[in-house]
């Protein structure tokens, strides 16, 4: 089965685009993680409302940059 030259370059489009898009998305993800757990700050086991915040803010920052 052979594609035209039309659809080749949708699918190469395609992959690309979805490509970009997992890509961005593992930075978004890890720059998230990296802001709520820094290596030097550990968590109090008891405090949830702190883990919590700590989310919200990095998620607000990961927005605005």
């Amino acid at each position: 089965m052979t594609f035209s030259r039309t659809q080749q370059w949708l699918t190469m489009g395609f992959g690309v685009a979805i490509a970009t898009l997992l890509g961005t998305a593992l930075l978004a993800r890890n720059a998230i993680v990296n802001r709520v757990y820094p290596s030097e700050w550990v968590e109090l086991e008891g405090n949830a409302y702190t883990y919590l915040n700590g989310l919200l803010v990095a998620i607000a920052e990961a927005e605005a940059s």
